[in-house]
């Protein structure tokens, strides 16, 4: 450890490892890695600085989020699978983007109310199955005209990944049809 506190002395960088607290596992994990460190051959750069530090710990951080994200079985996870932040039209007013942006994370009136109230899962008004957000645009009998009318041959999931006025439309004319408006 000596040479290495040399060469980290004159860029006020120091790496102190305290072993105490043996027998914590988070604590034996970092003891193993110190122990390591001090065997694996030193790499040295005069280009390296803090803040190299703080975007290697960013892009890790980020990498992790992404790699949990994958596996995460949420609605919104299979609307959104790359995490991107999605731009919507800013010339459609918000009672228009509203109802479509609360089925993209799934979290609605009709499929939340038993969480807000304490009651039993809602069921659909239109057929009695468990109702959800897959189930009101996608699987519902009752729906499957209007579900035909309003989007075609088109993928409501499709719909709601794509955040365009005709999608957002789209979406918006199948609840006002189906009267779920309200309830979303």
């Amino acid at each position: 450890m000596k040479n290495k506190n040399n060469w980290l002395l004159p860029h006020k960088l120091r790496i102190m490892w305290v072993p105490s607290h043996s027998g914590i596992i988070g604590n034996m994990l970092a003891d193993s890695i110190a122990k390591e460190m001090c065997h694996s051959p030193t790499i040295t750069s005069p280009l390296f600085v803090k803040g190299d530090i703080y975007r290697l710990i960013a892009q890790l951080r980020s990498t992790n989020l992404a790699a949990d994200w994958v596996i995460y079985n949420h609605h919104y996870s299979r609307i959104n699978p790359n995490r991107t932040k999605p731009n919507f039209p800013t010339s459609l007013a918000v009672n228009l983007i509203t109802p479509y942006i609360r089925l993209r994370i799934g979290h609605t009136i009709i499929t939340n109310a038993h969480l807000l109230d304490g009651s039993r899962i809602s069921q659909c008004p239109f057929c009695e199955s468990t109702v959800s957000v897959l189930h009101l645009l996608v699987f519902c009998p009752a729906l499957d005209s209007l579900r035909l009318i309003n989007f075609n041959n088109d993928d409501p999931i499709q719909l709601l990944m794509n955040p365009t006025i005709s999608n957002i439309s789209k979406i918006y004319n199948y609840l006002k049809d189906t009267d779920l408006l309200r309830c979303i």
